[in-house]
C-alpha cells in the first residue's frame, strides 16, 4: 500500500478535518534537530508478499508525540529485506539512533538483518 492510498483511507476513517489537523502539508520529513529532541524508532516488517516493512521516527514534545519520518518498502522478490534494513538503518543514522524497536513477528530474521555489519545501528 503506498502512502496516498494510506492517507486516502486515514482521511475516510477520522475525516479530513482532523487529519488536516495534525499533519503538515507536502511535509515529506521534518529534520533532524540535534540536541533538542531525543528521536525513538519503531520497525514493522513486512510479513510476506503482501505487506510492507515499515519504520517510524518520531520524538516528544511535552505531552505530544510527534512523527518525523515514515518509510514504507515493499518487500518481494527483488528486494531483500538486508537491503531494506540496510536503506533504513541510513536514516536512522541520520536522526543519531542507533536502536529501534519493532514486534516480535519476525523477530529472527529481521534483528539478524540489523545486526549484519553495513547495517549495524
Amino acid at each position: 500500500m503506498g502512502w496516498a492510498v494510506f492517507a486516502m483511507i486515514l482521511k475516510v476513517m477520522l475525516g479530513p478535518e482532523i487529519v488536516d489537523a495534525c499533519t503538515v502539508a507536502w511535509c515529506l520529513s521534518a529534520g533532524f534537530h540535534k540536541g533538542v529532541f531525543s528521536y525513538i524508532a519503531h520497525v514493522d516488517p513486512s510479513g510476506g508478499s503482501q505487506d510492507s516493512f515499515t519504520c517510524a521516527i518520531g520524538h516528544v514534545e511535552g505531552d505530544v508525540g510527534v512523527l518525523d519520518v515514515l518509510l514504507e518498502k515493499a518487500v518481494h522478490r527483488f528486494a531483500s529485506i538486508d537491503s531494506v534494513v540496510e536503506e533504513f538503518c541510513s536514516v536512522l543514522k541520520e536522526y543519531n539512533i542507533f536502536e529501534c524497536v519493532g514486534d516480535r513477528y519476525a523477530a529472527g530474521f529481521t534483528t539478524e538483518s540489523f545486526r549484519k555489519p553495513r547495517s549495524r545501528i
